[in-house]
């Protein structure tokens, strides 16, 4: 009984372990083609890290750590970076970036970052 009930609790464990350790990776999708549309880790990380800073500027708007224009401004920013990140994909195969791509956008991203309080 004891070996059943240890079986059943190990079995729930690794569920539950291997469950936590994939919410942080891009769920697989693909298109009506078969063509995978799972974003390229890259492009992930980077529209991540655009995204956070979105909702900090917003929040720190909001309580007053930001005026209406210094919010315009960082947006603004990362309208610019979310264009050229656009750019780079859609000329690179895959719609990917390369690393000296993505390292150009996380440096554009921390420049940014840093004028946020």
């Amino acid at each position: 009984m004891n070996r059943l009930i240890i079986s059943a609790v190990s079995v729930l464990l690794i569920t539950y372990a291997s469950s936590v350790g994939a919410a942080n990776q891009p769920t697989p999708v693909t298109s009506p083609g078969g063509k995978s549309l799972t974003p390229h880790p890259l492009l992930h990380q980077v529209n991540l890290e655009m995204k956070q800073q979105w909702q900090k500027i917003m929040i720190d708007q909001k309580n007053g750590k930001l005026s209406t224009s210094q919010a315009k401004t960082l947006r603004e920013n990362l309208t610019a970076i979310r264009k050229q990140v656009g750019s780079f994909s859609k000329n690179n195969p895959n719609h990917e970036l390369t690393n000296d791509q993505a390292s150009q956008i996380n440096q554009q991203l921390q420049t940014n970052a840093q004028t946020i309080p």
